[in-house]
This record gives C-alpha cells, sequence and structure tokens, in this order.
C-alpha cells in the first residue's frame, strides 16, 4: 500500500466484499490513506486485504492514537439500525467522523456507487422517517424569548439547540 501525501488516514469498518471494494475503489482514486481494516470476524482479524490490516474492534484506540486517523468509513450496507446505532455510539467517543457506504439498494438499483461516502444522519438511525415540527407552535414561543435546554450535551439535546437557535430566541441556554 503506497501512502499518499496529504490525504485523509482513515479506517474501514468492515473487511466483507463492501469493504475490499471501498478499498479498492479508494486506492484507484488515490483520494485516501488506508491505515487498516476494523471487523468483529474472528476469522478475518490478523489478515489483510491488499497488504492493509484487518484488526479487532479491540485495538480501536490503540490504532487511531498511533497512526492519527482523520476518519472512520463505515463499510457493511447490510448492517441493522440497531446495531448501526451501537456501533456509531462505540465510535462517538473517538470525536472522529463515520462516512457510511450508500446502502445495497442504492448500489443495486445505480443510485451510488460503494465509494460514495456520506455522514451518517440521524433518520439512518431511526429506522423510521422524521417528524417535522410545527414551526407555527414552536415560532411565537421561541422568537426573543430566554430558553433553557438541560441534556444539552447529548446528541438529542445538541439537535434540539440547533433547531431552537434556527427560531432566534434571545439567549439560549445548555446545561
Amino acid at each position: 500500500q503506497k501512502k499518499i501525501l496529504n490525504c485523509k488516514k482513515v479506517a474501514i469498518y468492515g473487511a466483507g466484499s463492501a469493504g475490499a471494494q471501498l478499498s479498492s475503489s479508494l486506492n484507484i482514486a488515490k483520494s485516501h490513506n488506508i491505515v487498516c481494516f476494523i471487523d468483529e470476524s474472528l476469522y478475518l482479524q490478523n489478515r489483510s486485504i491488499n497488504n492493509i490490516p484487518i484488526i479487532s474492534p479491540k485495538e480501536i484506540d490503540k490504532t487511531i492514537k498511533k497512526e492519527k486517523i482523520d476518519q472512520i468509513l463505515l463499510a457493511i450496507p447490510s448492517l441493522e439500525n440497531n446495531r448501526k446505532r451501537e456501533l456509531i455510539k462505540s465510535l462517538d467517543k473517538y470525536n472522529i467522523p463515520v462516512l457510511q457506504v450508500p446502502s445495497l439498494e442504492q448500489i443495486e438499483r445505480g443510485e451510488a456507487s460503494i465509494n460514495n461516502l456520506r455522514p451518517i444522519v440521524i433518520d439512518d438511525l431511526l429506522g423510521r422517517n422524521s417528524v417535522p415540527a410545527y414551526p407555527e407552535l414552536l415560532g411565537p414561543g421561541i422568537l426573543g424569548k430566554t430558553i433553557c435546554i438541560t441534556g444539552a450535551g447529548g446528541s438529542i439535546g445538541t439537535e434540539l439547540a440547533l433547531q431552537i437557535l434556527k427560531l432566534n430566541p434571545s439567549r439560549l441556554i445548555l446545561l
């Protein structure tokens, strides 16, 4: 694996066919330096794909610190929402962007290729469509008012704060 200068250092989570295809695509594009694959399968661990090692999830801490990884690319398009939610939560502590490959359906329909990486959005984790708020109910109660959000450090509190900021409160207090 030849290192590419000034490119993001990435770990690919998933050493199955999607991970291998993503690796090949990124190598052809010369857009990322792939440091390692991460896979939960004992059968795949301690092996390699094109001289890129496949490590256990238990080794993520050490590898991220040692290699200074910039992004984790989630290459398991068939992953169920519950498991994806658990995985994202476990990776969240590293404060590194996690991008995902398109779903199998998108790839099969020709809507996207394996290297169309995108950030993971809340709708991906909900397992249902998000429900928009009624602005006529929120706007008058927030515009120009002082708003306090408790639990603002969590994912829901953060999203709530971002949405409330759009409604122009005079002050936003986050606890």
